[in-house]
């Protein structure tokens, strides 16, 4: 039997946790990602934490809020400083 397969199951999956956490507060993608940029600067990967600024940079141009970025550039030198002192 086939079974069909949504265009777009990343969509469809996230309208259903969507319905799940009704009552939980929603995070925004930038939140999220942000979180992520977060983890990987304070486990000084800074390769994906690279990825996930441009990310943010890209979520911020689109969205025409580049103060959203404050707070991560602030993220960033802490975690440029804490990796050069252990060099």
């Amino acid at each position: 039997m086939m079974r069909h397969h949504s265009p777009h199951p990343v969509s469809r999956r996230a309208g259903t946790l969507a319905s799940q956490d009704a009552g939980a507060t929603q995070s925004t993608l930038h939140d999220d990602v942000r979180k992520a940029f977060e983890r990987a600067c304070a486990e000084d990967d800074l390769e994906v934490a690279e990825y996930l600024l441009r990310t943010l940079e890209a979520i911020a141009r689109r969205e025409a809020n580049d103060s959203s970025l404050d707070g991560v550039y602030r993220v960033l030198v802490r975690c440029m400083g804490a990796a050069s002192r252990l060099r």
